[in-house]
């Protein structure tokens, strides 16, 4: 079995803090805004914390090859992809990942998370805390995108 933990590249940590300082910024200026309905201040603090909240729950934690599997460790839930399933993977460049259009998810916040379409991958699902170290793994059903600390030896 082999475990990869996801770690954050620099434009993920730069986008994730901006952005976390920004909602928490406007969850203290809300906070002190007095509105004619108390409740109003608690919908928009519970509104700015929930992207918070859904970030952390699907952000992958761990890619792990096992005998029969890859499985992707999160907060909440695991995906679970059999090795008899897979039709392709390889490791991938960024480049390949350029002119994609984001359908749903996060762009860098705690990483680059959901799904994605360009014209080489198709329509795919990307787990990815590195940019610049990435497999794509292809199965009759969906394609996927993962980053790794060492693709290459993933993939072998």
């Amino acid at each position: 079995m082999m475990v990869c933990n996801f770690h954050w590249d620099t434009g993920v940590s730069v986008i994730t803090i901006v952005c976390l300082a920004i909602i928490l910024g406007s969850m203290a200026f809300v906070w002190t805004v007095r509105f004619q309905y108390g409740f109003v201040r608690y919908l928009i603090i519970i509104g700015l914390c929930l992207p918070i909240i859904v970030g952390l729950l699907i952000m992958p934690l761990k890619l792990k090859l096992k005998d029969d599997r890859v499985e992707v460790t999160r907060m909440i839930g695991v995906i679970d992809i059999p090795l008899s399933g897979i039709e392709q993977c390889g490791v991938v460049g960024h480049e390949v990942l350029n002119n994609s259009v984001r359908v749903f998810g996060s762009g860098g916040v705690f990483g680059y998370l959901g799904i994605f379409k360009n014209n080489m991958l198709g329509k795919y699902t990307m787990y990815a805390t590195e940019i610049d170290r990435l497999i794509f793994i292809k199965t009759s059903q969906k394609t996927y995108v993962f980053s790794c600390v060492d693709p290459t030896g993933f993939i072998d």
